[in-house]
């Protein structure tokens, strides 16, 4: 019992020593929007892009702003874009993160729409018009020198499903490896709702492997390399499948029964997003 006790030990202590967190923003570094053109920040390395040239994208909050978002279970500042006032299509873009070959990433973040708080003076039985919270947006992880465009398929997407709530997403991005990406975070379709949040941005890296066998234990694609049909054995229900090449580009794929049609894929190299119920993890495989 010792023996094993010793071992349990130890083997929590490699790992904590192997995991390494290669991305690390709370915003917290932000300067605040200035008082007079109001103009907004962002901390070093990181940018946005004006997809729909409106003038509004996303910024640091301002200390203030705090107040708002604690309660919802964010910490501190956020970025924030205020997509309440026009239709948006904006992206946040991480600094450039190298992936060193062998490891396995995760990428983590906060999301969340900020509805509106009632004031404390509200009379008993006047309704607060709370503000829409369902905003859509989608990540993407793209190489370093590949820009954003509406070819690219998102790695992952969603309507956010309340508000005033800090939602825990965590995303696995081991398949890009060997790499050196950036992250895009993409609001879009999502008219006169509240200000969308992300915080916390974190890519973290397990050198030992301990992730991967965690997920192959309740995932596994196979056959791999393959000619005609991948399947997909999850513990968890699959709720969709996307495919994309190495440049991004979607390719239609027929689903079903988690049997995935891949007969008329060109020979090549791929990644597989599979969502599920608990997880979305992205694979690599090969159409022969």
């Amino acid at each position: 019992m010792k023996k094993k006790s010793f071992f349990c030990a130890l083997l929590f202590a490699l790992w904590q020593v192997n995991a390494q967190t290669l991305l690390d923003e709370t915003f917290e570094s932000t300067a605040d929007p200035d008082p007079i053109t109001s103009i907004g920040y962002l901390p070093s390395g990181w940018s946005t892009i004006d997809l729909n040239g409106d003038g509004l994208t996303w910024v640091g909050s301002p200390s203030n702003f705090s107040v708002f978002t604690d309660p919802m279970g964010f910490s501190g500042k956020t970025a924030v874009v205020p997509v309440d006032i026009a239709s948006p299509n904006d992206a946040l873009v991480s600094p450039v993160v190298s992936l060193p070959t062998g490891g396995n990433y995760t990428l983590n973040y906060q999301v969340g729409t900020d509805i509106g708080t009632p004031p404390p003076d509200l009379p008993p039985g006047i309704p607060y018009p709370y503000l829409p919270f369902d905003n859509l947006y989608a990540v993407y992880v793209l190489p370093e020198g590949q820009s954003l465009n509406v070819n690219n398929a998102p790695l992952f997407e969603e309507v956010i499903s309340a508000g005033n709530i800090a939602f825990n997403k965590s995303i696995d991005i081991s398949a890009f490896a060997g790499q050196n990406i950036r992250v895009y975070f993409r609001i879009y379709d999502s008219l006169n709702k509240g200000y969308i949040l992300l915080d916390n941005i974190k890519i973290n890296q397990n050198t030992l492997g301990i992730s991967e066998i965690q997920k192959n234990k309740n995932f596994y694609l196979y056959p791999n390399p393959t000619a005609d049909y991948l399947k997909i054995k999850s513990d968890t229900e699959v709720i969709k499948v996307s495919i994309v090449d190495l440049m991004g580009k979607k390719s239609n794929v027929d689903f079903s029964n988690n049997t995935i049609d891949v007969k008329n894929l060109s020979a090549g190299v791929y990644f597989i997003t599979v969502e599920t119920k608990n997880n979305t993890i992205t694979e690599k495989f090969i159409k022969k």
